[in-house]
């Protein structure tokens, strides 16, 4: 009875100490992906901030549509579209 205690008090302090090891993993995966997240939104609105940007993307925008109405583009874009997909 004593052998199988000692056995089953080691078993849960290792488990333990695997757990633990288990769970500050993630932590710091987490952590280094919301760092880096944090980063790109900064860098995108300090992007956005840009006075060029809004009429970039007019101009952006614009050409997606002139490609779309001409036929270079062959997805469609327009809700329109949707009902003569695959006709």
């Amino acid at each position: 009875m004593q052998i199988r205690a000692g056995f089953l008090a080691a078993s849960l302090s290792s488990l333990g100490v695997v757990t633990a090891g288990a769970r500050s993993r993630p932590r710091a995966v987490g952590a280094t992906l919301l760092r880096s997240m944090k980063a790109v939104g900064s860098r995108m609105n300090a992007v956005i901030a840009k006075p060029w940007f809004f009429p970039a993307q007019v101009a952006v925008l614009f050409a997606v549509l002139w490609l779309q109405q001409h036929g270079y583009v062959q997805v469609p874009v327009t809700v329109c579209d949707w009902g003569g997909v695959g006709k």
